[in-house]
């Protein structure tokens, strides 16, 4: 998914450079750019989203498998995760909305 340079790994320590430069990078320019309190609101609301995603690929592996699943005994458990996550996540755009019109 990631472009060939990002997913080349380092043969001495073994880890993506590039990607961890650019990781650096952006988190430099995000702090740098923003109040602490505009970063802690982004970061809650981007690890949300995340969770989010994790949350439907898991649950969407666990149906579109075709190997044996009986070790999972909790089949629901990623869609009720997912919309736990995503409900917060929209109650917290709720709130950012409801602030910016107030102001």
């Amino acid at each position: 998914m990631a472009p060939a340079f990002l997913r080349r790994v380092n043969t001495r320590t073994s880890t993506p450079l590039n990607a961890t430069v650019l990781a650096w990078f952006a988190i430099l320019v995000l702090a740098t750019s923003f109040t602490l309190t505009g970063l802690a609101q982004a970061t809650s609301f981007i690890i949300l989203a995340v969770f989010t995603l994790v949350n439907l690929a898991l649950a969407n592996l666990r149906w579109s498998s075709r190997e044996d699943t009986t070790l999972y005994t909790v089949p629901w458990l990623p869609l009720l995760a997912a919309t736990s996550c995503a409900s917060m996540l929209l109650v917290r755009l709720a709130m950012e909305l409801t602030e910016l019109q107030s102001t």
